[in-house]
């Protein structure tokens, strides 16, 4: 079980630095494309080709979007520091961050038409985190933006044709892309769950290695391992270890006068007092024949 835990235990934590890292690029992302937007702007004015009201450009293309990125970013900056949300929904508040950002590019700057396939990126982003529920959410979310992304494009000076073509090819790949996602995702979830039980029985195998079969006590070996990291820790570190030593008295004569099984169900119950008083990261071995 301890184990097992420390395997979550590293999972979260490497969960943690790929949001992280997701959260800081999707920040920078959202500041490239204010900058973009304000810096078009600025060119379109510059050169007497301004918009025909300058209000609803920026409203549209500058403050809406940006409010919706940020707002996004700040939401998942609070929910990944809280250490009271466990670690799953801080991977769904991290890939719908950077769904977000995907999907303002698709609705609201698409002057290129391959932009409106831009969602299919959050889906390569978040396959990292190796959840099909997360991705399947994505994917739902995806259907009713991906809609609005079309309608808007239909507004865009193109011919019919030409628009037609375009959101069919954009369709198609963002199908294409979450197919893909799904099933690395799939092979990956499996990967580390292969890994995850090899990991238990090496661990499992180990642990028996070091465990007397009587009286299920760390056994000499293991003590002398023990001993050895405690010696380290002891010189870099500010513990103070102690040990402690128990001897049965005349243990032999309990065997000889009672027989060897009554001497190994007394080394059992001794043990069991022993494990039972035991706490904190203390460990009990069997050091010699009793």
């Amino acid at each position: 079980m301890k184990e097992n835990e420390n395997f979550i235990k590293y999972r979260e934590n490497l969960y943690l630095k790929w949001q992280k890292t997701i959260l800081l690029t999707s920040l920078l992302a959202a500041c490239v494309i204010l900058f973009i937007e304000i810096f078009t702007y600025i060119t379109f004015i510059t050169n007497g080709l301004g918009p025909d009201n300058d209000l609803y450009y920026i409203l549209i293309r500058i403050v809406i979007p940006s409010s919706l990125n940020f707002g996004v970013l700040f939401a998942a900056s609070l929910v990944t520091k809280n250490k009271k949300i466990n670690c799953r929904v801080k991977n769904i508040m991290v890939s719908y961050a950077i769904f977000t950002i995907c999907s303002v590019v698709s609705i609201f700057h698409n002057y290129f038409c391959v932009l409106l396939a831009a969602p299919s990126f959050a889906f390569f982003i978040c396959s990292i985190f190796g959840d099909t529920k997360i991705l399947n959410m994505l994917a739902l979310s995806e259907i009713p933006l991906l809609i609005i992304s079309l309608v808007v494009f239909c507004f865009v000076e193109l011919e019919l044709i030409f628009k037609v073509l375009n959101m069919l090819c954009s369709i198609v790949f963002i199908v294409f892309s979450f197919a893909f996602s799904h099933t690395f995702v799939t092979t990956h979830a499996n990967l580390l769950e292969y890994i995850h039980k090899n990991y238990r029985l090496q661990t499992d195998l180990i642990q028996e290695l070091n465990i007397d079969s009587l009286t299920k006590l760390y056994n000499k070996k293991a003590m002398d391992n023990a001993i050895g990291r405690i010696i380290h820790k002891a010189i870099y570190e500010d513990i103070k270890p102690y040990l402690v030593i128990l001897d049965i008295d005349f243990f032999k004569k309990i065997n000889d006068r009672f027989g060897y099984s009554m001497g190994d169900r007394v080394l059992m119950t001794i043990s069991e007092i022993i494990k039972d008083k035991m706490g904190g990261a203390r460990q009990a071995f069997r050091y010699g024949g009793e």
